[in-house]
């Protein structure tokens, strides 16, 4: 019994460093909001651009600053990464839906069973309308899931984060940012789209701090910044020796 609490110490001792965590903080030539959103603004709209937590999502605020009703073309808007448009809508359904099911036991050998798929089928509008002095929130996809590759840090990137913990900082000029994305949203003040206008908003990283904390520990509530995380390779290691070890101690043991 000994044995297997101290496995199950060294199995959370070693998961503690499992990850390694980099923190991307985003700019643009946008001006920032409060909560550091990005934002652009005319007399009859504003879209603010959001992209905190994993793997860079992107979240879109479009306000209807107008009297008239705004109209947004989701299928002729994307977002163009590495000159690769990715448009913000698809046409595909989702289900979303659960089994209802029973089962009659007629005795120990036979029972009876069935069931109802209960739920729906849904579609993200192609077209939004957007009534006057109004808004909407749109989540479309997620940008990065990947770590960015990054040289060794040197003396002077290692340093201390405002609460204390080890970091490496990079920092990137735009000409040699390694993510850099657009959005390209088309809309108009008309349903039939008769004077569709576009916007075209830059992004590029331009900070990246690299540490085995997790975002528990290290919170941020700033719009501009996301993280991305992978499993490290001493994790995957130490895990398998793990399981060896509890092999052999159960085999020695039992």
């Amino acid at each position: 019994m000994k044995y297997t609490h101290w496995i199950y110490l060294i199995v959370i001792l070693t998961c503690s460093g499992c990850y390694r965590y980099q923190y991307a903080s985003l700019s643009s030539d946008l001006n920032k909001g409060k909560s550091q959103q990005f934002v652009f603004e005319t007399e009859t709209m504003r879209i603010e651009y959001a992209f905190i937590g994993m793997n860079c999502p992107v979240q879109i605020k479009i306000v209807n600053k107008s009297i008239s009703p705004l109209y947004v073309d989701w299928g002729k808007s994307a977002l163009i990464l590495d000159d690769r448009a990715f448009p913000y809508w698809k046409n595909e359904a989702v289900i979303n839906a659960a089994i209802d099911g029973y089962e009659i036991a007629w005795s120990n050998l036979v029972s009876t069973s069935g069931g109802e798929l209960i739920g729906s089928i849904y579609r993200n509008e192609k077209i939004s309308f957007i009534p006057p002095n109004s808004s909407i929130v749109v989540e479309p996809f997620s940008v990065r899931h990947s770590l960015f590759s990054l040289p060794a840090a040197t003396k002077q990137q290692k340093t201390k984060h405002t609460t204390g913990v080890r970091i490496a900082k990079h920092v990137f000029p735009k000409e040699a940012t390694p993510l850099q994305f657009r959005s390209y949203i088309t809309y108009a003040f008309s349903e039939d789209f008769h004077e569709p206008k576009t916007i075209d908003n830059q992004f590029w990283v331009s900070e990246i701090i690299q540490t085995f904390v997790s975002p528990q520990e290290l919170p941020s509530k700033s719009a501009d910044q996301f993280y991305v995380s992978e499993f490290t390779g001493f994790a995957q290691f130490a895990i398998a020796l793990i399981g060896l070890v509890l092999i052999v101690g159960y085999v020695l043991t039992d």
